[in-house]
């Protein structure tokens, strides 16, 4: 609709134009003949004020006044001479002899081509100098300037130009390196008039020709290597302050647009720093373990004793001990571990002279008693052992020391030679050992205690015969009620992920 209004605007204003603007000129009449047969004379002629018009292309008579009566009013009369008086011959024909350029004049001979296809152009009248005999175009140069018409124009062609293609002037580069983008604004318009300004917005699928591009690459040049930051990663601590980390490289945008990786050399000036520290808020109070006492043995392996200690970490990563009452309720860390000292020394054997080949001592001489095989020989393992985790059984050997975790389930294992297991007998802190649900001598001689109690801690004793040995069990975190217990439960600081302590005991 908005469309329809604006072309039948210009179409009034077309034909407005067209009668405002008519080409109003003065055309002479024919000479009168010469007033003289002979000698000189003068001859006169009629002037009629008349408007072209260009839409029906006619003639119209005016008012003299309408034409005015400056300096490019054509002359009324001029001279003229038809020769001597005296019986000398007149010119050919009888025609006067003009004076000067007379005989050409100027005249129209039509209309330049239009200036614009579309949207009111303009046309100039051609003025040519005609031969006023022959009716024939001369050079200009035969008519007098001075009675050349004056200019005139109309329009043409005030039809709506059809829709096209325009275009604003592109933005700037982008980069100044590498691959930078231009763009501009492409949009489909109508011309209504010879004015520039006057045009109006239509939908693109009006516009029949290609569209014109809307962005263009630009300083597709190589860029100089420069230094390439990713952002920083979050705190390696979410208390107690941290570092953060993040990846730096030296790069150089090529005009591909690709990056290529270089050397830290080829960037100029330092690299920026990959790592900082990061402070966050302080981390809540924790039961840590103060310093380690001395081994309780002076060789082979004891074991060490430590306090806990409260204390808490700053935001800037620095320990400070707090009073003990802050870090009340919460888990202790392991307050025994062992502890490796030289080796003890091997008691020397004594040496017995050998027996010459071939001779046999009398079995009664050797001790042998009847049913009992003589000189029995336990083979114990004096070891010291942690339980670091809960586990359902542990099988250990007679001769050691264990710190033990309550409700673990033992097997003491008493290995005799050279005497029945039937024989083997138990005691505890001195007293035999009865049997009951929960503790009994299996067949092997082995002892067997179901879910330790702290009053399971205690010196336990293996005999075969004159052989006997010792096994020591201590309850770890059974409260500070007995002899047997001990503080706090053991952890990897406390042995490690081993639970045996000495190469040939099992777990």
């Amino acid at each position: 609709m908005m469309e329809t209004s604006n072309f039948i605007c210009l179409a009034w204003r077309t034909a407005i134009a067209l009668i405002l603007l008519p080409l109003v000129q003065v055309n002479p009449g024919p000479w009168t003949p010469c007033s003289a047969t002979c000698g000189p004379g003068r001859q006169s002629r009629k002037l009629k004020c008349k408007v072209l018009l260009s839409f029906t292309q006619t003639e119209v008579e005016l008012p003299d006044e309408e034409c005015g009566g400056g300096g490019d009013r054509p002359p009324l009369e001029r001279p003229c001479n038809m020769g001597p008086c005296d019986g000398g011959l007149s010119p050919p024909g009888g025609l006067p002899r003009v004076l000067g350029d007379e005989l050409h004049h100027w005249d129209y001979r039509g209309f330049t081509a239009c200036s614009a296809t579309c949207a009111a152009g303009k046309q100039r009248v051609v003025v040519r100098c005609v031969d006023r005999l022959r009716g024939e175009e001369v050079d200009n140069a035969l008519c007098d300037p001075s009675n050349r018409p004056t200019l005139m124009m109309r329009m043409c062609n005030p039809e709506p130009c059809p829709p096209r293609w325009e275009v604003s002037a592109w933005t700037a580069c982008s980069a100044s390196c590498g691959v930078g983008i231009q763009t501009r604004s492409v949009y489909c318009t109508r011309l209504l008039s010879l004015d520039q300004r006057d045009s109006a917005g239509v939908p693109d699928h009006e516009c029949r020709e290609f569209k014109p591009a809307v962005l263009q690459p630009c300083n597709q040049v190589d860029c100089p290597p420069t230094w390439e930051t990713e952002p920083w990663q979050q705190c390696s601590q979410s208390c107690g302050g941290g570092v953060q980390v993040r990846q730096v490289s030296c790069k150089q945008l090529l005009s591909t647009g690709a990056n290529r990786m270089l050397e830290g050399g080829a960037c100029p000036g330092e690299s920026p720093p990959p790592r900082r520290p990061c402070v966050n808020a302080d981390c809540l109070p924790f039961l840590g373990g103060g310093e380690w006492g001395k081994c309780s043995v002076s060789c082979g392996l004891g074991i060490q004793r430590r306090e806990p200690v409260c204390r808490r970490l700053t935001a800037t990563g620095h320990q400070v001990t707090l009073a003990r009452w802050l870090c009340s309720g919460l888990a202790s860390p392991p307050l025994v571990r062992t502890c490796r000292m030289m080796a003890c020394p091997k008691p020397r054997k004594e040496l017995r002279p050998k027996e010459p080949p071939g001779l046999r001592r009398p079995l009664k001489a050797r001790g042998f008693v009847q049913g009992v095989k003589s000189c029995p020989w336990l083979t114990s393992l004096h070891s010291l052992y942690v339980q670091v985790r809960p586990e359902r059984r542990l099988h250990l050997t007679i001769g050691g020391h264990a710190y033990l975790l309550p409700n673990t389930s033992l097997v003491i294992k008493c290995p005799v030679k050279r005497f029945p297991k039937s024989y083997i007998r138990w005691s505890k802190d001195g007293r035999p050992l009865a049997s009951s649900e929960r503790l009994g001598v299996t067949k092997s001689g082995s002892l067997r205690i179901h879910y330790l109690g702290q009053e399971d801690a205690g010196l336990y004793k293996c005999v075969a015969g004159p052989a006997s040995d010792i096994f020591t069990i201590q309850l770890i975190g059974g409260g500070g009620g007995g002899a047997g217990a001990v503080g706090g439960p053991p952890d990897k600081e406390a042995g490690g992920a081993a639970a045996v302590y000495a190469p040939a005991w099992r777990s």
